[in-house]
């Protein structure tokens, strides 16, 4: 579900010097990762049935209704199941609900659950949807993803305090059956109820936790899906184990995942060269070498997101837009992936990733190149005009937040020589764990970091509506009525040609305002242990196991 938002989240350090052990690597040519079904091998008892994967970093918290970003995302998709889920082709197929019908106007959904049961051996009930989906969108609990609910009818008025929670259009019919009347036909919403924040609670279970404890240890959890958390070592190791309860237990081949929380990217690389890692993500292209000299092949997929600096609009310095036009154009962003990422990221002059789809093909496409990459003369003109703005003669020093995983110690001190080669001006790196700089941000305690977004479903929406004024996910505090306005018109919009020029609107005025500077959409490049199939890897879901076996 994309999306997903990860601070800094995308890469991991260059290890300069680090060697692959001798002796290390696979035994046999790594077949390419496959998402068929597992054929019967010789002896059962041999087959391997325990994968060990990296997550690198410790997840927030997993409450669904808080969650925002990639690492606890890639925790919930595996142990919780929506109404719906994402096949191997990112399709929503049947999850908890076995099926469902829309009306002709396509404004109402039936949903009929299955018959399936929460790690306690209760039954999952149309009536946890309908508690966890009111509770994200209650007006006072702050979920930063309420507004992915605000296609319900009713939705957006009762989180901003002005409906009541009787009008929302969401109605429990019976035990396994739940009606949702949208606002508007939603063709993607299917696609929606795969995501974390339409994820179900158990009413029962949550009354016993507080509001900040729920999400914050597995045992304040209860589970639905595939697997279930067995144990929960903070920043060590989350382990989970089978649910033998899910309804499609028998199509689960793996009885245990391990996942390990490595934030260096060269002791994950190690780990899985070694054989303690069955899969890992590679960082850079010096990694991806060392794995194809190891005899693994590289595989890679498009994260469907992008990399971007979030400029804090309340700053004194960084509230003027030509400082931020300045601060973005100054980036030579081929040299950085040419010469730092050394991968198969590509320059974004642009917000919404490519391979998010538009009116009639790529919304990327459709909506152009709207910034100037490496232009040093026009970054200090405008860099010249902010300061006479501002009534400054220079530019006081600025600070780059970054977490402390991988390789964005590298990538930072790239921004800096960019900064100081085309602007003639400082920037200091401040580096934290991952957790501490998303609570700075999410506080406003900072003047620039690096961000990225990844697409919760496949609408250019996905990445434009974050930024409207007041949203839960705005990290810059950008707010302009006209951007606004492009927004709330395309949700209403109907016509799709109609919505689409207004989606090419909202970008075009969001690159002219820069609250976020656009650096290069994101490629992942990673290898996988001989032996393991069916691992799913892909823009809209992160890492997916459900089909993954050994050989």
């Amino acid at each position: 579900m994309r999306k997903r938002r990860v601070y800094t989240g995308a890469l991991a350090m260059v290890l300069t010097g680090s060697l692959v052990l001798a002796g290390c690597g696979p035994k046999t040519d790594n077949s390419p990762v496959s998402a068929a079904d597992p054929q019967s091998s010789g002896n059962a008892a041999a087959v391997k049935t325990s994968a060990t994967i990296n997550i690198e970093s410790e997840p927030p918290q997993l409450s669904s209704l808080r969650t925002t970003d990639v690492v606890s995302m890639n925790v919930l998709r595996h142990v919780q199941e929506g109404l719906t889920r994402l096949d191997q082709s990112n399709q929503p197929i049947p999850g908890a609900a076995e099926s469902w019908e829309v009306s002709g106007d396509g404004l109402m959904y039936t949903f009929h659950l299955r018959d399936m049961k929460w790690s306690d051996g209760s039954s999952v009930a149309a009536s946890d949807f309908a508690f966890a989906w009111k509770l994200i969108l209650s007006p006072g609990y702050g979920a930063p993803y309420a507004y992915l609910l605000y296609p319900i009818a009713g939705a957006q008025d009762y989180n901003a305090g002005t409906g009541s929670e009787d009008a929302i259009g969401i109605k429990v019919v019976d035990e396994k059956t739940l009606q949702v009347t949208l606002s508007q036909p939603t063709a993607y919403f299917p696609f929606l109820t795969a995501a974390a924040s339409y994820l179900p609670i158990n009413e029962a279970n949550y009354s016993k936790q507080t509001a900040d404890g729920y999400g914050a240890e597995a045992a304040t959890l209860l589970y639905n899906g595939p697997w279930k958390i067995d144990s929960w070592e903070h920043n060590s190791q989350i382990t989970l184990v089978k649910n033998e309860d899910y309804y499609d237990a028998a199509s689960v081949k793996l009885d245990t995942i391990n996942m390990k929380i490595v934030s260096e990217a060269g002791t994950a690389y190690n780990m899985f060269a070694s054989g303690e890692l069955d899969t890992v993500t590679l960082h850079d292209g010096d990694q991806i070498q060392q794995a194809k000299n190891a005899g693994y092949e590289v595989l890679t997929k498009s994260d469907g997101a992008t990399s971007y600096f979030v400029y804090n609009t309340q700053d004194a310095i960084l509230k003027n837009n030509n400082v931020r036009t300045a601060l973005t154009y100054a980036i030579d962003r081929t040299s950085l992936i040419n010469n730092v990422l050394k991968d198969s990221s590509v320059p974004a002059l642009s917000f919404t990733n490519p391979d998010v789809s538009g009116e009639n093909g790529s919304f990327k496409e459709e909506v152009g190149d709207l910034l100037k990459d490496n232009d040093g003369a026009e970054a200090k003109n405008y860099l010249d005009a902010g300061l006479t703005e501002l009534g400054l003669t220079a530019l006081p020093a600025l600070t780059l937040l970054i977490d402390d995983r991988g390789a964005k110690k590298t990538e930072a001190a790239a921004y800096q020589e960019f900064w100081k080669k085309n602007l003639g001006i400082e920037v200091d790196i401040e580096v934290m764990p991952y957790k501490a700089m998303r609570a700075k941000v999410d506080s406003k305690d900072f003047q620039i970091a690096i961000g990225g977004w990844g697409p919760d479903y496949n609408d250019p929406m996905t990445f434009l509506d974050m930024l409207v004024t007041g949203g839960g996910n705005n990290s810059s505090s950008y707010s302009n009525t006209e951007y606004d306005q492009y927004i709330t018109q395309a949700t209403v919009e109907k016509d799709p040609a109609k919505r689409f020029g207004l989606l090419r609107q909202a970008e075009t005025k969001l690159m002219q305002d820069l609250p976020i500077g656009p650096i290069y959409f994101m490629n992942q490049s990673y290898a996988v242990q001989p032996g393991l199939k069916g691992v799913v890897r892909s823009a809209f879901q992160d890492i997916n196991l459900y089909w993954a076996y050994f050989e």
